[in-house]
């Protein structure tokens, strides 16, 4: 798992942020301070610019995100850092005894008539979020380059565009099913019952079975 330091920038190239992550966490806009959000509401998230340095270890992306803000801030840079970093962690995990703790507390919780109506108020009228826009357009991207999206029909059965044809063969018998569930349905065993005999050449109910291509 690759740790690294990164620097959020204005379109102008002005950095405002400086942080350590993991994985994608140098792409992800949420869970930020006040000021870092009102910096990303202003230009916009798909305009603010990202720059990446890759580490070693751990301690490195933090000492590096330590001197990069105060490299930037004696710059003058308009940093929205709170901190003076160098606070992050890697690889903490939650102790047992307050996972049972917080699972206990929060068993049949229940929200009041009240309560559900402030919390759909507070929710009414505010646009979505800008990434969850990002993943909803890309969802809509992929279902509109697959041929079969909205045509549940075309899925089933025999009609899936997957499915593969079985043969099987038992005392000099050939038989023929178009799909591995009417194979399982036929025998009365289980589809993955199908796909293990098959994968591993082996009988079931007697029929020698075999993908035909």
């Amino acid at each position: 798992m690759t740790t690294f330091a990164y620097i959020h920038c204005k379109p102008d190239g002005t950095p405002f942020y400086v942080g350590k992550g993991v994985r994608t966490r140098d792409k992800i806009f949420t869970a930020r301070n006040a000021y870092h959000k009102k910096v990303v509401a202003k230009y916009g998230q798909k305009n603010i610019l990202i720059g990446k340095i890759d580490c070693s270890s751990n301690d490195t992306a933090l000492q590096l995100e330590v001197g990069l803000i105060k490299c930037l801030r004696r710059m003058g840079a308009p940093l929205t850092n709170l901190t003076d970093g160098g606070e992050g962690s890697v690889g903490w995990k939650c102790p047992d005894n307050v996972k049972v703790a917080v699972s206990i507390a929060n068993k049949n919780r229940t929200f009041s008539a009240e309560q559900r109506y402030r919390l759909g108020a507070s929710f009414r009228g505010k646009k979505r979020p800008e990434h969850s826009i990002l993943l909803k357009e890309r969802g809509n991207w992929a279902r509109e380059k697959n041929p079969f999206f909205n045509s549940g029909e075309h899925q089933v059965g025999e009609k899936n565009h997957m499915a593969r044809k079985v043969l099987g063969v038992k005392d000099g018998a050939p038989k023929e099913w178009t799909t591995l569930k009417s194979c399982a349905d036929d025998l009365g065993v289980s589809i993955q019952a199908i796909s293990q005999a098959i994968r591993k050449k082996q009988r079931s109910k007697g029929w020698k079975l075999e993908h035909l291509t």
